[in-house]
């Protein structure tokens, strides 16, 4: 009875800190509705750690897209 309650609070503390990267992480990544100088200047001054953490997602973005997405198959008419 006290372990169940206890890995209800820990698994409700988890869930919340999980929600709470997720929601960073999307308004981290959204794009910026400035004007384009205004963007480029603030990419400029952004930190090393900063642009990898943004790679990171992107290449993982391009990976879960090239996992989900079949290639077409090619029939006589494409080849020629």
């Amino acid at each position: 009875m006290i372990l169940r309650r206890i890995l209800n609070r820990f698994q409700s503390s988890v869930q919340g800190a999980l929600q709470k990267v997720v929601q960073v992480v999307a308004h981290g990544t959204e794009p910026s509705s400035d004007s384009l100088p205004l963007s480029t200047a603030a990419d400029l001054a952004r930190s090393r750690p900063q642009l990898i953490a943004e790679n990171l997602l992107l290449r993982h973005q391009l990976v879960v897209l090239n996992c989900s997405v079949k290639r077409p198959r090619l029939t006589r008419l494409d080849r020629v």
